[in-house]
């Protein structure tokens, strides 16, 4: 009751609740959906839960505010839940269908809960703001980080008592609560120099976190390195690009999310230093990387869209037209429910007079108009 109290009032797939109650990372071989399923059963005979007659249940709005105030639900109770959530966020190259009903649930996790396990809500917190960060939801971003200046100055690095931090992972938690700032600060209120001061503050920390996290370390660098290449000081964006490649050699990380992140800043600092060609050749490396290791269209259409533009000032406007053209698709397919997003990149395309026909169509232009 405590986890049914939280889900939104429209209720959630039974499946899905059941599997957002294990254990992360545990192999139902002992029967834990059954007991559940069963808890369900009794729970819904008593009246406290309801269902559609399909798959969906929920609790009637007055039945949720008495769990509410009653049971009070906190982070400790629904524990599996939140930290289902947080391994949902730490996937990054997936793109779920449903996430506006995670940026609801992220909400209900805030507004709803105890906080009485803060490192675990912390890293819940760092998390859903990579996650909202993703989509560029500054609505979210913004709700996340107020939320988490409340707690990250309540973090002391203890070593022995229950929900203590070890140095490593005090340090760990404040670098990623301090980067999160700077890129809410670059990316949604466009103050460089703010963003700056926070990107400076997280590189402090990462001499104390590099063998503990050293993903998060080279992210670190490489979103220090993308404040810089937004001043045009390049020789520093450079400087903090190359630590971040050396963290990835040294540690040999895997091609993921976070290392393909860092790969397309170095594709965008070429770019931004005007070596097209160069930067091109680094897109192109993406590209088959994400390929051959089935990411998602989302990463695909990013990467497109960057190599399309590379493309324009290279002067092959028939290959940058196939570039963006595909990227527009996948955009259109992914994202059409945002619209701020497909007005940002529709109004781009146009004024580039670079176009895909539905486009053409969508604004009543027709390609003679288009052309002159």
């Amino acid at each position: 009751m405590q986890n049914m109290s939280i889900i939104p009032y429209d209720g959630i797939g039974r499946n899905l609740f059941c599997r957002w109650l294990l254990p992360v990372g545990v192999v139902d071989d002992k029967g834990y959906k059954a007991l559940l399923n069963n808890e369900i059963d009794n729970l819904t005979d008593l009246g406290f839960i309801q269902t559609d007659g399909y798959d969906k249940i929920f609790l009637h709005p007055l039945v949720q505010q008495v769990a509410l105030d009653d049971i009070k639900p906190g982070i400790r109770g629904c524990r599996e839940m939140v930290e289902n959530l947080k391994a949902l966020f730490l996937i990054r190259n997936v793109d779920y269908s449903d996430r506006n009903y995670l940026f609801r649930l992220i909400e209900s996790v805030i507004e709803y809960t105890e906080k009485d396990d803060i490192p675990l809500y912390i890293d819940f917190l760092n998390e859903a703001f990579e996650y909202a960060k993703k989509y560029k939801m500054g609505f979210y971003m913004e709700i996340i980080l107020s939320e988490l200046e409340l707690y990250i100055q309540n973090i002391e690095p203890k070593e022995t008592e229950e929900d203590s931090f070890k140095s490593a992972q005090y340090c760990e938690r404040r670098a990623h609560f301090f980067n999160n700032k700077s890129i809410f600060e670059l990316l949604c209120k466009k103050d460089v120099e703010t963003a700056l001061r926070y990107s400076l503050k997280a590189a402090g920390l990462c001499g104390e976190i590099i063998d503990f996290n050293p993903i998060l370390a080279a992210g670190i660098y490489s979103d220090l390195a993308e404040v810089y290449r937004n001043k045009s000081q390049f020789d520093e964006a450079y400087k903090y690009l190359k630590l971040a490649g050396k963290i990835i050699s040294d540690k040999k990380l895997p091609f993921g999310y976070d290392v393909f992140a860092i790969e397309r800043k170095c594709a965008n600092l070429l770019e931004s230093m005007g070596k097209y060609f160069e930067a091109f050749l680094f897109v192109n490396t993406i590209l088959l990387q994400i390929k051959d290791r089935k990411y998602n269209p989302l990463d695909m259409a990013n990467v497109l869209w960057d190599g399309g533009f590379i493309l324009l000032k290279l002067n092959q406007r028939e290959k940058a037209q196939n570039y963006l053209g595909s990227a527009y698709k996948i955009y259109s397919d992914l994202r059409s429910d945002d619209i701020a997003f497909m007005d940002e990149i529709e109004i781009k395309l146009l004024q580039n007079k670079v176009i895909p026909l539905p486009l053409l169509k969508k604004f009543n232009i027709s390609l003679e108009d288009f052309e002159k």
